[in-house]
């Protein structure tokens, strides 16, 4: 994670694999102190804006489409934010909503176009009814998580945390 500074305002850079249903945007988002969490779920903005940003299909990552300083992205039609550092997500109390003592859960989360493998953390029992139903977050984290896209299983890509659309979640497996 980057920081600069604009005048008085501290920015942090997060860098990470954003992805639509069959594009990947590897870029930059600039983060205050909530994280990659606050961006995606602030309800002021309907947009992320990325910095830096290289365009492949998600079933061929390594063939640059294109290459852009700035892109402009829907947070409605993110499907998942991959981040390479676990701290990127945001603050504890922000990431999780409060401080409380975590249990974690193995699950498995399916959208239209990719699954999503990774560790649930929550305060208490397994209750995805409150991950995907409860107030008002557009993005929950997965941590150790890894994302591939349904129609290349074999295109995996992983890291310490996963920032998941719950408005794009078509299944919620496993936990128990």
């Amino acid at each position: 994670m980057a920081i600069t500074t604009d005048r008085s305002r501290v920015i942090k850079h997060v860098s990470g694999d954003f992805f639509t249903g069959a594009y990947r945007m590897t870029g930059r988002m600039s983060v205050g102190a909530s994280g990659a969490i606050g961006v995606l779920n602030d309800t002021n903005r309907s947009f992320a804006v990325l910095d830096d940003v290289y365009i492949s299909y998600v079933h061929t990552p390594g063939s640059i489409l294109a290459h852009f300083a700035q892109v402009r992205i829907s947070k409605t039609g993110l499907e998942a934010l991959v981040l390479t550092k676990r701290e990127e997500v945001g603050p504890v109390g922000v990431a999780r909503g409060g401080y409380a003592r975590l249990a974690q859960y193995q699950v498995l989360i399916t959208t239209d176009a990719f699954e999503i493998r990774g560790t649930l953390e929550q305060a208490g029992k397994y209750d995805p009814d409150n991950v995907l139903f409860q107030g008002t977050a557009r993005f929950f984290p997965i941590y150790n998580a890894t994302t591939n896209a349904c129609i290349k299983p074999d295109a995996r890509y992983a890291g310490e945390a996963v920032l998941i659309n719950r408005g794009r979640v078509s299944a919620f497996c496993g936990g128990e």
